[in-house]
């Protein structure tokens, strides 16, 4: 995800079937707010990393990665496939 695709998100996420699980008309985000929450992501600023979910050439979903708990483990460069997780 890069800081471009910060408005296709808010589109998302003001999207009546989003809004509703996201805390209702009251909680639809600014884009103003999403930039302030999502842009030091797509900066690499924070330990959450972005991704936008591609079909194609058409961006059908978001999703994050992150570490739940403790410290990432090292992984050799070139040992994930995109779906697949780490190489046993």
């Amino acid at each position: 995800m890069t800081e471009h695709d910060l408005p296709m998100l808010h589109d998302w996420l003001n999207r009546p079937h989003i809004v509703e699980w996201w805390g209702g008309e009251d909680q639809r985000p600014t884009l103003d707010e999403v930039r302030q929450h999502y842009l030091p992501r797509t900066l690499g600023q924070e330990s959450v990393t972005p991704y936008i979910a591609m079909l194609g050439e058409e961006p059908i979903g978001y999703a994050q990665s992150y570490v739940a708990l403790g410290r990432a483990r090292s992984v050799p460069a070139g040992t994930f496939q995109v779906g697949q997780g780490p190489k046993a």
